[in-house]
């Protein structure tokens, strides 16, 4: 209630304004009374204060100083009982509440403080009785609109909105992109803004509400109930986004693979709002330093800004993705972008390519992630050698791999020595220090690859072409590999940058 509701609506309490007639709007949120001169820490702010003036001298400075006290202490109205020990109240008093903005009601003899405790107290019950029945008007029909609305988002903060008449913002406390809005910006000085954390809550979400005027107890009601209908709208798009993720992984690992038909492909694309026809180059981050789920959403804002339409997948440190793109350059200027976010990641830039082309670039970008060697971004440009194997399928290339090096395949420490003897040019010293072993350990490995395999690693052409198919045996097991999309957190994304953008 008001000091202006206190007066008007409850005449048989006789009480009359001395000061402060500008103030009388004044909220009251409780009773205090105390004669003290010193009110600090014996209030907390709103209350209405009833007092006898027994503490009041007669010198003017100090009737002043009290007044002034009591503003400073958020007092928001003096209640002075005539008749005891005051038969009117001090005039210093009353201009020092005029000049600081202090109602100052006068309280008759016969009105004992009791009667106006009571008045206020059943006002503000009745006033709380209506804020909650708004309240739970404002909950029902958010419900409503949780349970009704395709996208419950815009239309809950759209109305919340409008009830509050505030700006609405909720943003992602990690990328912090505006996730939604609603209102337009106020065009006065704001007077109040809160901020609410979804601490209890496995999305990093904060909401923030600005208005004009002050933000009342029935507001913060409102937006408590807004909370719960965001944290039930981002529970249901989670619980999509998991099974899109995971049918995203499925989709990229079969077209890496290359298990799919064209019909197949263009059939699933489609499921994802992808031309099929559209031309897509494959991105491959890694960051050891993040997880896959939280790479996605913080690269999700660069994809939007760009309005890029894609499809992505995450893994335990990684994120695959196909992006739409005009060439391998803008792919690499995308790749660039990716760092202002990611700036500890390694990136992969698979060709440009279409329908069953991409799972080519697919290959290549992973290929380039584990060939990266200190860089932070390579194109399918700089695999070298790698380049012509990825273009064999799947099934060729592995009956290579075999006929080569079936004899080798299971020890690792022989394939590793064809490595270094190849990245070396046959040079025996440098591939036993890059191997960290004794010559004639080298030597011994040597002659094992020479025994099953046919192939001798001191001749320049059988060296090589052991090395080719070490090389395919790498892309092969990156193959076998796959995707395993995890889908197992939840992933806070704008509409514009979903798992799956649509628009290809």
């Amino acid at each position: 209630m008001q000091v202006r509701d206190l007066v008007d609506d409850n005449p048989d309490l006789e009480l009359t304004v001395a000061a402060g007639v500008r103030e009388l709007d004044t909220a009251i949120t409780w009773v205090a009374t105390t004669e003290v001169d010193d009110v600090t820490g014996w209030v907390d702010g709103g209350e209405l204060l009833l007092m006898m003036g027994s503490n009041i001298t007669r010198q003017e400075d100090q009737q002043r100083r009290y007044v002034r006290n009591l503003k400073e202490n958020g007092i928001a109205a003096l209640g002075f009982g005539t008749g005891i020990r005051h038969r009117v109240i001090p005039k210093a008093l009353l201009d020092e509440a005029d000049r600081v903005g202090l109602p100052v009601v006068e309280v008759p003899y016969h009105i004992p403080f009791v009667r106006i405790t009571h008045a206020v107290f059943g006002a503000l019950n009745d006033e709380r009785d209506r804020v909650l029945e708004d309240a739970l008007r404002v909950s029902n029909e958010l419900t409503r609109l949780v349970v009704r609305s395709g996208d419950s988002l815009t239309a809950t903060m759209g109305f919340v909105s409008q009830e509050l008449g505030a700006r609405l913002e909720l943003r992602d406390t990690v990328t912090r992109q505006v996730i939604a809005e609603a209102g337009s910006r106020p065009r006065g000085r704001v007077e109040q803004q809160v901020e609410l954390e979804f601490e209890d809550s496995t999305f990093p979400l904060a909401l923030t509400a600005a208005k004009e005027g002050t933000i009342t107890e029935f507001d913060h009601q409102v937006l408590r109930h807004l909370q719960s209908a965001v944290m039930y709208e981002f529970a249901r798009r989670n619980a999509v986004d998991v099974a899109r993720l995971r049918l995203a992984g499925d989709l990229l690992t079969d077209i890496a693979r290359g298990s799919l038909t064209e019909a197949e492909l263009t059939t699933r694309l489609g499921a994802f709002g992808l031309a099929p026809d559209a031309a897509f180059a494959a991105l491959h981050i890694i960051d050891d330093t993040d997880d896959g789920e939280e790479i996605l959403r913080k690269l999700t804002r660069a994809l939007g800004d760009l309005r890029r339409s894609y499809l992505a997948t995450t893994s335990q440190h990684a994120v695959t993705l196909l992006a739409r793109v005009g060439d391998v350059e803008q792919a690499a200027c995308l790749a660039a972008e990716f760092l202002r976010y990611v700036p500890t990641a390694r990136i992969g830039v698979g060709r440009v390519a279409k329908g069953l082309d991409l799972g080519t670039s697919l290959m290549e970008a992973r290929t380039a992630v584990a060939e990266s060697r200190g860089q932070q971004v390579v194109t399918y440009r700089d695999l070298q050698s790698f380049g012509p194997l990825l273009a064999v399928p799947p099934n060729a290339l592995k009956l290579y791999v075999d006929d080569v090096l079936g004899g080798i395949l299971d020890n690792e420490k022989l394939l590793a020595t064809v490595e270094a003897l190849a990245q070396h040019g046959g040079h025996w010293g440098n591939a036993a220090e890059a191997l960290q072993v004794h010559r004639h350990t080298l030597r011994y490995r040597a002659n094992q690859i020479r025994q099953f395999t046919g192939l001798d690693p001191d001749s320049p052409d059988h060296r090589s072409q052991l090395w080719m198919a070490v090389a395919a045996l790498r892309i092969v097991r990156l193959r076998e590999a796959g995707h395993e999309p995890r889908g197992d957190r939840p992933s806070v994304t704008s509409e514009g940058g979903d798992i799956a953008r649509l628009g290809g």
